[in-house]
């Protein structure tokens, strides 16, 4: 017998290759595999699975996109942070890009990284094995898909934020 796990719905905007955003749902683990609390948007998005469930808004029809067709994921406004990305997360280095997608898009931003001191760079963050990276914009926070991305340009290295010992 299959045990239903009832789900945590969470308003985004997906942009699939090629086409307009589109609102809807996805639809997170109450629990989070790796630390306490739910699951986050960027955890689902970097998650080994092939195919994303998505709610959208304007039918209410359950789609299942491709996780290397979406090019980005932006979450309501209304969305808490700790549902966007873990609250585990400690930046150790800050910089302002320029990301450019393969459809034309393009998107200015903080490039939060959580990274050891001798990886400190967007390159080394970037190339990391996650698919997904968050862009912090004016509009709110973009998960990017790595796999639609045509260039990225750092505008500004941003100083390191200084670690506080506890």
């Amino acid at each position: 017998m299959h045990r239903y796990v009832e789900k945590l719905r969470v308003p985004v905007q997906v942009a699939l290759r090629g086409e307009d955003p589109v609102e809807g749902f996805l639809s997170l683990a109450p629990q989070a595999e790796l630390h306490d609390g739910p699951e986050t948007i960027l955890e689902r998005l970097n998650e080994t699975v092939r195919m994303v469930p998505f709610h959208r808004a304007d039918t209410g029809a359950v789609i299942l996109f491709t996780r290397r067709q979406i090019d980005y994921v932006v979450a309501s406004s209304d969305v808490h942070a700790e549902l966007i990305r873990p609250a585990t997360f400690m930046t150790t280095g800050e910089e302002r890009l320029r990301v450019r997608l393969l459809g034309g898009a393009a998107f200015e931003g903080m490039l939060r990284m959580e990274q050891p001191e001798e990886f400190n760079r967007a390159s080394d963050y970037l190339n990391g094995l996650e698919d997904f990276f968050p862009l912090d914009a004016n509009d709110g926070t973009l998960l990017i898909n790595k796999w639609r991305v045509l260039d990225v340009r750092v505008l500004e290295a941003a100083p390191r934020p200084e670690t506080r010992a506890a």
